[in-house]
C-alpha cells in the first residue's frame, strides 16, 4: 500500500489509540487509590449518598478495566498494521466514552459534597482532583480534545464548588481556573509532541520503505541483466561451437566436447565422412546449391544417428561422427551411407 495521506492519518489514529490503552491501566490504578482516599475523607453523616457515589465510580472504573483488558488480550502487541479504520475508530470510541465518564463522579463529588465537608476534607478532595488533573496531562495526552475535557471536568466543578461553600474560597477558585488553563496548555504541548514523534516515525518508515523498494528494483534489474548476460554468453558460446550453415557442431565445438568426454574416461570411436564429387556440384550448380546439399546431408545425419552420438562438420565437405563406448555397427553405417 503506498504511503498516501490516507495511510498517514490511519497510522496516527492507530498509534494514538495504542498509546491511550497503554496508559489506561496506570490511570485506573490512580483513580482507585483516589476513590478510597476520598471515600474515607468524606465518610460523614452529612454526605448520605457517599456509598452511591462510590458504587457509581467503581462501576465506571470496572467498565473501563474490562474494556482495557479485552483490548490487551486481543492486541497484546498493539493494533496490527492491516487493522481497518473502522476497527481503530471503534476502540477509540470505547476509550473516549470511558474517558468522558471517568471525571463525572468527581465533578459530582466536588459540587455536592464539598459544601458539607470539613475544611480538612475539602482540601484533601481539592488535592486529589488537582493530582488527577495533573496526571491527565500525560496519561490523556493521546487525546487532543477528550484530554482537555477530562481536565476541565475535574477542575472547573471543583473551582465552582469553592465559590459556593461557606465561607467561599475565592482565591483558591481562581487558582483552580488558572491551574486548568496551565494544565490544558501542558496537555496540548504533550499531545503535539506525541503527534510530531509519530509523524517522524511514519516518515522514517516511509523513507525506509522507499529505500527497500528501490533496492528491490535494483536487485530485479541486476537479475534481469545477469540473465541477459547469461543468455548472450550462451548464444556466443553456441555460435562459437556451431557451424553457421548446417547448425552442426564445428571443429572447435567437437573438440571441446571430446575433451569433456575424455575427462570422464569414456571410450570414443571417431569416423570421418567425406562427400565424393562435392566440388563438382559447387562448380557446376553453384555454391548456393552446394550449401543446400550440405544442409540436407546434415539433416539426414541427425535423423539416422543413434541417440548419444555426435556429428560435426569438420570443414568443407568433411563430417565427423563420434560414437560413445562402442564402435558403430555395420548396420548403422549402412543406414548412414544410404541416407547420404
Amino acid at each position: 500500500m503506498p504511503y498516501s495521506e490516507q495511510r498517514r492519518q490511519r497510522y496516527l489514529k492507530r498509534r494514538l489509540v495504542e498509546l491511550s490503552y497503554s496508559n489506561a491501566t496506570s490511570s485506573l490504578l490512580v483513580n482507585c487509590l483516589a476513590l478510597m482516599v476520598a471515600y474515607f475523607s468524606l465518610n460523614v453523616k452529612e454526605v448520605t449518598w457517599l456509598n452511591v457515589w462510590a458504587v457509581f465510580t467503581t462501576v465506571i472504573m470496572g467498565t473501563r478495566l474490562v474494556i482495557n483488558t479485552i483490548y490487551q488480550q486481543r492486541y497484546p502487541q498493539g493494533l496490527p498494521d492491516e487493522t481497518s479504520l473502522d476497527r481503530v475508530l471503534f476502540w477509540r470510541l470505547c476509550f473516549r466514552v470511558g474517558a468522558i465518564a471517568a471525571p463525572l463522579p468527581w465533578a459530582w463529588l466536588c459540587l455536592a459534597a464539598l459544601p458539607h465537608a470539613s475544611r480538612d476534607a475539602q482540601f484533601e478532595i481539592i488535592v486529589i482532583v488537582s493530582a488527577l488533573a495533573s496526571g491527565a496531562t500525560a496519561v490523556m495526552a493521546s487525546e487532543k480534545v477528550i484530554g482537555k475535557l477530562f481536565i476541565g471536568l475535574l477542575l472547573i466543578p471543583g473551582s465552582a464548588a469553592l465559590l459556593i461553600i461557606e465561607p467561599p474560597l475565592t482565591l483558591m477558585a481562581m487558582l483552580g481556573l488558572i491551574f486548568f488553563v496551565v494544565m490544558a496548555l501542558s496537555h496540548h504541548n504533550n499531545h503535539q509532541m506525541i503527534v510530531n514523534s509519530l509523524e517522524l516515525t511514519f516518515e522514517n518508515e516511509k523513507l525506509l520503505h522507499g529505500v527497500t523498494q528501490q533496492n528491490e528494483e535494483i536487485r530485479e534489474l541486476n537479475q534481469k541483466l545477469e540473465e541477459r548476460v547469461q543468455e548472450r554468453t550462451s548464444a556466443l558460446e553456441k555460435m562459437a561451437s556451431t557451424d553457421s550453415l548446417t547448425t552442426l557442431l564445428n571443429r572447435s565445438g567437437l573438440l571441446t566436447q571430446l575433451s569433456e568426454i575424455a575427462d570422464n574416461s569414456r571410450e570414443v570411436h571417431v569416423y570421418f565422412v567425406d562427400l565424393d564429387r562435392f566440388k563438382q556440384i559447387n562448380d557446376s550448380k553453384g555454391h548456393e546449391v552446394g550449401d543446400r546439399v550440405l544442409k540436407q546431408i546434415s539433416l539426414s545425419l541427425r535423423q539416422v544417428l543413434p541417440e548419444g552420438s555426435l556429428v560435426a562438420r569438420w570443414g568443407g565437405d568433411e563430417f565427423v561422427i563420434c560414437f560413445m563406448d562402442r564402435p558403430c555397427s555395420q548396420e548403422t553405417l549402412s543406414t548412414i551411407f544410404e541416407s547420404l
